[in-house]
């Protein structure tokens, strides 16, 4: 069985060093190959070409990002994610009906939905394009509709925190209790109307403790079942250390892969960026947006996770931070500390017999 998680000193780091191997149209073209030995090489040779050269730009554009300001590094960040999600595809599929989806973006951030608190401005998903395309590699699919950018914020990894602090309300992103695998934990201390909603739906309790400012999340054995059911799927609720809630459409709750969340706000932001200049300056004024902050740590946030997703669905395990957890310590002190102590009555003995001493441990001869 394939391991989920391979350590990693820098997991951002190695799963981009692992990423960038795809940029050599060669390593392309044995990964498709291997996939699909029945494949015609002619075709496999054109998929390896378009991918190579996707992954090869896509470096280029997150590399400009990185060395821009907050006024512009959405647009090259989407340049980025863009191109990477469509040298995945061509890595993973030969559907024309997915392919074809990356002649447009599949979604629109119209004048008259833009509002002047990003979080109520709202997303067109359209018919057909890239966001469709995401949605249909990862087994999933939403009907045309509009969405917000705070349907969007309230999925994104790692900012819950910022996410309570501007909003008031608790995110649908939770974290795994590190000293307890049975449950989750989201930041803050009040569950609106809506989130109640959907918890209720799904069959998930969310209890909030006032003296921490968290909500305990726990999977119920029902919202479970409905996983092995078919219902929902793991691999979109489950994400490395999160479970990523499910949220309403105009379908109905459904479990969307965290690749959308992210895809599409930074896809939307840049979007913004290139058409609404100055209404993106306004969103990003540290004077006078309430959200500012919130905006500036989705970006990397978004970005990692998206890459994140990319590598998983390449390679099939994620890279785990080499630290320990609480949990860890424990178990490492409980395996060890019998063999510890023994050790140290066998020095003292063998202290006493070669000093002549009387030196005795507070503790049996044996502990263990």
């Amino acid at each position: 069985m394939k391991k989920l998680f391979r350590i990693s000193n820098n997991p951002l780091e190695s799963t981009f060093n692992d990423l960038k191997m795809f940029e050599q149209t060669q390593y392309c073209y044995e990964y498709i190959k291997k996939e699909n030995p029945n494949v015609p090489d002619e075709e496999i040779i054109k998929h390896a070409d378009i991918s190579s050269a996707c992954f090869q730009q896509a470096s280029e554009y997150y590399k400009a990002g990185v060395n821009s300001s907050l006024n512009t590094n959405p647009l090259l960040f989407s340049y980025a994610m863009n191109n990477i999600l469509k040298g995945l595809a061509y890595l993973k599929t030969f559907d024309t009906g997915i392919l074809d989806g990356f002649n447009k973006h599949g979604f629109s951030v119209k004048p008259v939905d833009i509002s002047d608190n990003i979080l109520e401005s709202l997303i067109t998903i359209e018919k057909n394009g890239a966001v469709k395309s995401l949605l249909k590699i990862y087994n999933s699919s939403l009907e045309n509709q509009k969405i917000d950018f705070n349907k969007l914020l309230r999925h994104i990894p790692n900012i819950e925190k910022t996410y309570f602090q501007t909003t008031g309300v608790i995110s649908l992103s939770a974290i795994k209790d590190k000293n307890d695998i049975s449950r989750y934990f989201i930041p803050g201390n009040n569950i609106n109307d809506e989130i109640k909603n959907i918890m209720n739906k799904i069959s998930m309790s969310g209890n909030i403790t006032d003296k921490e400012e968290i909500c305990i999340c726990c999977p119920t054995m029902a919202f479970k079942q409905n996983i092995d059911n078919g219902i929902y799927n793991k691999n979109n609720i489950y994400y490395r250390d999160y479970m990523v809630i499910p949220d309403t459409f105009n379908e109905g709750i459904k479990d969307i892969n965290v690749a959308f969340y992210c895809y599409l706000l930074i896809m939307s932001y840049g979007m913004l960026v290139r058409y609404n200049a100055h209404i993106w300056q306004k969103y990003i004024d540290k004077k006078n947006s309430k959200n500012e902050i919130l905006i500036e740590l989705s970006i990397p946030n978004a970005i990692e996770n998206f890459y994140y997703q990319i590598h998983y669905m390449l390679f099939g395990y994620y890279y785990e931070d080499n630290t320990y957890n609480d949990l860890d310590v424990k178990k490492v002190i409980d395996s060890s500390t019998g063999r510890i102590m023994n050790n140290i009555s066998k020095k003292v003995k063998e202290h006493n017999y070669h000093t002549n001493g009387d030196d005795i441990c507070p503790w049996s001869d044996s502990y263990r």
